[in-house]
């Protein structure tokens, strides 16, 4: 059929990867805005350097993200592209792009060793795992450390005939970008080049071109810290030393040694448990696999780092098909006979494959419909794309707030400096509202859903006063929220017109 040909799901791949990057807005954790937008910003004369983020004070960030990100706001401004929404809307459309590239060259490398039986599935799975688009949108260092990669991985495939030398020249080029984009993934790196060395047995000259040839990208780094600090720094001998010999990183937050098995097998969901017991079937199953010899030093060195943090883990995200899909198809050859035998199996299999499905179907749907994060900036860019800001007049209540106002850190794209607002508690909503009456403006109520209880806000609900414009996250979303993890529902901001 054509619905199930390759280049039909590569098409419909990239649909839904640009529409994920368009609803996707805001970032997945602040490190993604702060420490690469905002740095390209301050290149661009638009923030003070005392107003950005302690981290480039202490020089520990590599340069090359925020140097991509100026060229790229560069050549848009040259265009006329100078809204902050849409130049981030753009980080994340190119992204996408190179993702999805990414992981059609993957795939087309590694589905020789698929059998032929899960060849589509193998290929739904690769675009279309719930949380991947998501992922692979950011333009963040775990993202682009992950491209890196996954296309260091396919080369290393394609090339195992060969054994050419620029072949290994390649690969060590894309994993020398993988440790410029987020130094952590030099543990990924490593285990590689162990297997180089103790399992492919490439030869002296090999490993030294390989080696050498990281050190060389790893000096491209230094010269692009050296634009971002203005003067010669080592930011990846600064990150290891302020973060582990003076700790620093524990101070936002220490979590015991097993929490990335634990995050593995609980964050995805349902999938979570396949995820899981995939991943220790397979570093049993193929011991001598590449990819083994990455995972292994990645998690283990990862597990003794006070500091954790699941987005740590995305960048061996585009892993997790190929993984699954090999340890099931070794099981289901060594396992046939015996279930040969019994009806049972098949019928397990079905109500797997439908409970596998929905589950991810619920995911897709998720994250093509909701903002990044908390999903505020959501909000904010809602009231941007429709209301003129300069004229309008926003009323937070109880707290709420869709900006990020951080009084000593600054943020260019996201602040509400140049809005009229009023904040007010519950108590004071009848009064306040009385007293905003201006013919010239729109006034805008937000709330946390968990408010929308308040018996003043249903009496002005009833008396049309206000009436419901946008809510973060939809009812449906909302629904399925309940069933995965009720908690997230508490991020749920809704926005009123006054009337």
């Amino acid at each position: 059929m054509f619905l199930t040909k390759p280049s039909f799901l590569f098409f419909l791949a990239v649909v839904f990867y640009l529409i994920v990057s368009v609803k996707s807005n805001g970032y997945h954790q602040e490190d993604e805005h702060f420490q690469i937008i905002e740095f390209a910003n301050y290149k661009l004369g638009l923030v003070e350097r005392d107003l950005l983020a302690w981290e480039y004070n202490a020089k520990i960030r590599p340069g090359l993200q925020p140097l991509m990100c100026f060229f790229i706001f560069k050549a848009l401004n040259v265009l006329g592209i100078v809204d902050g929404y849409d130049l981030s809307l753009f980080l994340r459309v190119i992204t996408a792009l190179v993702s999805i590239f990414a992981i059609r060259y993957f795939i087309r490398a590694f589905l020789p060793l698929i059998d032929i039986r899960f060849h589509l599935w193998f290929i739904l799975f690769s675009y279309f795992l719930w949380f991947s688009p998501y992922i692979n949108v950011r333009f963040s260092s775990e993202t682009w450390s992950g491209i890196c990669i996954l296309i260091a991985l396919a080369l290393q495939q394609n090339g195992i005939k060969y054994r050419r030398l620029e072949n290994y020249m390649l690969v060590a080029i894309l994993l020398g970008f993988s440790i410029l984009f987020r130094y952590q993934s030099g543990l990924f790196v490593f285990g590689v080049f162990l297997w180089y060395l103790l399992t492919a047995k490439i030869g002296i000259k090999r490993t030294f071109f390989f080696s050498l040839i990281i050190i060389l990208i790893l000096g491209i780094g230094v010269l692009a810290d050296m634009w971002l600090y203005g003067i010669f720094t080592l930011s990846i001998y600064n990150y290891f030393y302020v973060n582990l010999v003076q700790n620093v990183a524990s101070d936002f937050g220490v979590s015991p040694w097993y929490s990335y098995f634990l995050w593995i097998f609980v964050s995805p969901g349902p999938l979570g448990q396949l995820i899981f017991y995939s991943l220790i079937l397979f570093i049993y199953l193929y011991s001598k696999n590449v990819i083994t010899w990455g995972i292994i030093p990645f998690l283990i060195i990862h597990s003794f780092i006070p500091h954790k943090e699941l987005r740590f883990l995305f960048p061996l995200v585009n892993l997790t098909p190929l993984i699954f899909f090999l340890v099931y198809q070794k099981l289901d050859q060594q396992c046939s006979h015996f279930l040969a035998q019994r009806k049972w199996p098949n019928v397990f299999k079905i109500f797997a494959i439908v409970v596998i499905c929905i589950s991810n179907l619920a995911g897709l749907i998720c994250v093509s419909s909701t903002g990044a994060g908390k999903s505020q900036i959501a909000v904010a860019e809602f009231m941007y794309r429709n209301y003129d800001m300069s004229k309008a007049h926003v009323v937070f209540l109880n707290d709420v707030n869709p900006y990020i106002d951080f009084k000593f850190l600054k943020n260019t794209f996201y602040n509400s400096d140049s809005i009229s607002r009023t904040n007010i508690y519950s108590s004071d909503l009848d009064k306040t509202l009385r007293k905003i009456h201006r013919i010239d403006n729109v006034n805008l109520l937000i709330i946390f859903d968990h408010d929308s209880n308040n018996l003043s806000l249903k009496n002005l609900i009833a008396m049309k006063r206000i009436s419901l414009v946008y809510q973060n996250i939809p009812d449906r979303i909302r629904s399925i929220y309940k069933l995965y993890n009720p908690q997230l529902n508490q991020n749920c901001i809704k926005v009123f017109l006054i009337n």
